[in-house]
């Protein structure tokens, strides 16, 4: 929103007046990172170069300044105020180590053979919040590999081979949490409204989810080279990658919170009701009112269909299998010398794009 003019605005930095305002509609943030970072390698050869070993330690702490919204005297026209944000003054700490181990073996002048493991850790995003409001925490994983490199036909082609397998935890993701911010938040107001001491001034926040990720497939690399000036790259992969626990947070949440939601005639109250206000019956879809057993069972319904019944399928969109072939031929004669031409093509395999329960209802889209 721009505005102006605007009467009693000074530049911070020099205090010189400001006349026109942009005030953003979204929550402004103000946040700070402070990333100290220990970086460790060791690598030795053996046997005269036909083994190879890598180490590598990482290790990382970071202190972070989160942000909080404060909203200032009313002005209009914004009657309850403008949204600017404050940086809390006192710092959080995030450790994580990253560690890596990597070995290369010649048993024949034509054939390396590999295989490489690492455990990472990625730091927190700062934009993603989950129940009941905290920040998302850091994500760890793990990755092996192995494989083959190896020439053919005196080296006009050569081949690498790969198998790997990765694990993520603690992946977070925006979006997908609206509808239980909403539910939930209208059972706390309810309770708060109804005397319940437990809900007193209790709201819940969140913009993303959590989940984990596992993953493994092959890549084979060909690079040929027919003449000196001709090469053709050819690479393929196939992949199959799993998401469970995903929003196993939220599902938590409400497990936690049941017993609280529903004792005695809690189940009845009617959500934005009249404080206390109780429905005839806690289930009935024909009374015109949402209580919040109704409330509970709508949301519990949603997060089935949205994250547990596709729990431990693969994740939609990603190709089960790909391939590109890209070529180039450099002139190195005649008019044409110093010049290039190539081109490329690329392959795409099925994707999985819903799963469909066994009533027929499309479900992860």
């Amino acid at each position: 929103f721009r505005q102006y003019p605007v009467d009693g605005l000074t530049n911070q930095t020099d205090g010189r007046r400001v006349s026109t305002r942009f005030v953003p509609f979204g929550q402004p943030r103000d946040t700070r990172d402070l990333t100290t970072t220990n970086l460790y390698v060791w690598q030795a050869s053996w046997l005269a170069d036909r083994l190879v070993t890598t180490v590598g330690y990482r290790k990382e702490r970071v202190k972070t300044f989160q942000s909080t919204a404060v909203r200032t005297a009313p002005t209009a026209p914004f009657t309850q105020g403008i949204l600017y944000p404050v940086r809390s003054a006192d710092g959080l700490f995030t450790d994580g180590l990253t560690r890596t181990q990597g070995l290369v073996a010649k048993p024949f002048s034509w054939l390396s053979l590999f295989y490489n493991r690492s455990s990472s850790f990625n730091l927190p995003p700062r934009t993603v919040q989950i129940l009941p409001g905290d920040f998302a925490p850091a994500s760890e994983g793990e990755t092996h590999d192995f494989g083959v490199k190896f020439p053919l036909f005196k080296d006009r082609l050569f081949a690498t081979a790969t198998y790997y397998e990765t694990t993520a935890s603690r992946t977070a993701a925006n979006g997908g949490v609206q509808g239980y911010l909403t539910g939930l938040n209208g059972i706390w107001t309810t309770l708060a409204n109804a005397g319940v001491a437990e809900a007193a001034g209790v709201t819940v926040f969140a913009n993303g989810r959590l989940s984990d990720r596992t993953s493994n497939g092959m890549e084979l690399e060909l690079t040929a080279n027919p003449t000196p000036q001709w090469r053709l790259i050819l690479n393929f992969s196939a992949n199959k990658t799993i998401d469970s626990d995903e929003a196993s947070e939220i599902i938590a949440y409400y497990d936690q919170h049941h017993g609280l939601f529903t004792q005695g005639t809690r189940s009845r109250l009617i959500i934005n009701g009249t404080p206390g206000q109780l429905a005839a019956n806690a289930t009935d879809p024909n009374d015109g009112v949402t209580t919040i057993a109704e409330t509970l069972a709508a949301n519990r319904a949603d997060l089935q269909e949205a994250f547990i019944n596709p729990n431990g399928v693969r994740q939609l969109g990603t190709p089960v299998a790909q391939a590109n072939l890209r070529t180039n031929y450099s002139f190195r004669e005649g008019r044409l010398r110093g010049f290039s031409a190539g081109g490329g093509a690329r392959w795409r395999g099925e994707r999985v794009v819903a799963y469909i329960d066994d009533i027929g209802r499309v479900e992860g889209v």
